[in-house]
């Protein structure tokens, strides 16, 4: 869905996944990424971080979760994610 820009619709079943699956750390990221996408960082922070309470070794929830508090001008603790997910996976740095 995200890859054909229907955000409304992936929302929609991110949001149904969550309530069926609501330990599903990827399902928040996902949809914590679209939120990125349109600009609505705040609702990205929250998945992001609910992601990372499921998982706190998900690297790309630790690292999308970094550039959304970069945005939204948090950038000490951007810093300190960014940092955790190089540590969690010091060969992936983007």
């Amino acid at each position: 869905m995200q890859k054909w820009k229907n955000y409304k619709k992936a929302i929609e079943l991110y949001e149904k996944l969550i309530n069926l699956y609501p330990n599903s750390a990827e399902a928040y990221s996902n949809l914590g990424n679209i939120y990125n996408e349109l600009f609505q960082y705040r609702k990205a922070e929250y998945h992001l971080r609910q992601a990372i309470k499921i998982d706190p070794k998900f690297y790309n929830a630790n690292f999308n979760l970094s550039s959304t508090l970069k945005m939204i001008g948090e950038l000490d603790e951007a810093e300190i994610i960014i940092n955790k997910a190089i540590f969690l996976e010091p060969k992936n740095i983007q």
